[in-house]
C-alpha cells in the first residue's frame, strides 16, 4: 500500500513514524476509532483522551455516504506533494521557503 495522505502539523513539520489516516467516509472507520478508544482506556490512557476518540467516531457515524478505500486513486497526484512523500522531509516549511 502507497501512502497516500501527507500528515503536516499546523507548525509545517511532518511526523517521521509511520502514519495510517481514517476518514469518515470509510465504512470501516467506525469501528476502528472504537476498537482504539476501547484499547485506549484498557492501557489506561487518560479518560479525555478516550472520551474525544469516541466523540470523533461519533461523527464520522454521522457522516453521511461511503467511499471505497479498498479501489486505486481515483485522483491524480500533486506532484508537490508526492515530492514531500518520496524525500520524506521534515517541514515542509523547509521546502516550501526554498
Amino acid at each position: 500500500m502507497s501512502q497516500k495522505y501527507l500528515i503536516v502539523r499546523k507548525d509545517g513539520s511532518i511526523p517521521r513514524w509511520p502514519a495510517f489516516v481514517l476518514g469518515a467516509a470509510d465504512p470501516a472507520a467506525v469501528v476502528a476509532l472504537h476498537a482504539y478508544a476501547d484499547e485506549c482506556e484498557r492501557q489506561g490512557m487518560m479518560s479525555h483522551y478516550i472520551r474525544d476518540v469516541r466523540r470523533i467516531a461519533d461523527e464520522f457515524q454521522a457522516f453521511p455516504g461511503e467511499s471505497e478505500p479498498d479501489q486505486p486513486d481515483q485522483r491524480r497526484d500533486c506532484e508537490f506533494v508526492h515530492r514531500l512523500l518520496e524525500q520524506q522531509q521534515e517541514s515542509i516549511v523547509e521546502v516550501v521557503v526554498r
